[in-house]
């Protein structure tokens, strides 16, 4: 039987860590790609839109390793081919007898889940997927209808590669 003893695998023909080992065998993965976006204001609304998550920088405990997540555009560029999960969460008040959260890729919905509220009281949505993705796949989230989402503390879009 052979083992290998090592505590850090650096990627090939550079100094960067792309694994660590403890010595109670946790492994860390620091560039391992994943990404939480939040909202700079607290309301985010409109009819029929990419939810727009703006905020990558460390603020409201935001974050982008690998710096794949675009502020711009909110969508998340896959950096390369893999199993990834992408969560939304976010309140809202909105009295909407019919509409859709969507997680999308490119223009095409993955995920959706239906949203119905009559009497404009406070709830939460939230919808999840895992996807098998390619690299330069775009992920997005995606309102369909007339919501009113918010964004702060109250919401978030995340996402990470799983393997």
């Amino acid at each position: 039987m052979s083992k290998l003893h090592v505590n850090q695998i650096n990627a090939k023909g550079s100094d960067v860590t792309a694994m660590t080992i403890d010595s109670s065998g946790r492994i860390n993965q620091p560039v391992k790609p994943s990404f939480l976006a939040r909202r700079s204001a607290a309301s985010i609304s409109g009819t029929d839109y990419t939810v727009p998550w703006n905020v990558t920088n460390g603020d409201l405990g935001s974050f982008d390793i690998g710096s794949n997540y675009n502020t711009s555009t909110y969508k998340y560029v896959v950096p390369i081919d893999g199993i990834y999960c992408f969560h939304m969460e976010s309140i809202t008040n909105t009295n909407i007898a019919s509409g859709t959260l969507q997680l999308r890729e490119g223009t095409t919905a993955i995920q959706e889940a239906h949203i119905t509220n009559e009497n404009s009281t406070w709830q939460n949505h939230h919808i999840s997927v895992m996807r098998n993705c390619s690299a330069g796949d775009e992920i997005s989230c995606y309102s369909a209808g007339s919501i009113n989402w918010y964004g702060n503390w109250f919401g978030h879009f995340r996402g990470y590669l799983i393997g």
